[in-house]
């Protein structure tokens, strides 16, 4: 039920928040190499030190892993969480002008929020079919 609450908001475009960490990563941290800062920035992200998520989709992928995955899922789930979480600060440090990319992520962070909504129920589906069973596999 709270899933569904969850993605029904990320589809509409305006997030739930979860209770959290409510600490951000020091934009100090990006920035200080091309490697060292998104790998400090992922330590302290996947670590909890310091979380902040507006989004609760991380929340939910937790909860399906536990309650309809495996071992596999949860390792798949567990990398693409971490792959997502890195690349953002990745691409930024790589851009000539991070402030402009800030602002443009900003400005479509609620896409963004709506195709991470579809493709997380696309997985969570597919995982709920495969786990189940369905004539279609």
């Amino acid at each position: 039920m709270l899933a569904g609450a969850v993605l029904a908001f990320e589809l509409a475009g305006r997030p739930l928040s979860l209770p959290q960490n409510r600490r951000a990563v020091p934009q100090s941290v990006i920035p200080r190499s091309n490697v060292a800062g998104p790998l400090q920035f992922g330590f302290e992200m996947g670590t909890g030190v310091r979380t902040f998520m507006p989004t609760a989709l991380p929340h939910v992928l937790l909860l399906t892993v536990v309650l309809v995955g495996g071992v596999a899922p949860g390792i798949g789930a567990g990398l693409g969480f971490g792959l997502g979480r890195a690349l953002m600060p990745l691409l930024r440090a790589r851009q000539p002008d991070p402030r402009a990319w800030d602002r443009r992520l900003l400005a479509t962070l609620r896409t963004i929020g709506v195709v991470c909504a579809s493709g997380f129920l696309f997985a969570a589906l597919a995982l709920a079919l495969h786990r189940w069973g369905s004539p279609w596999w």
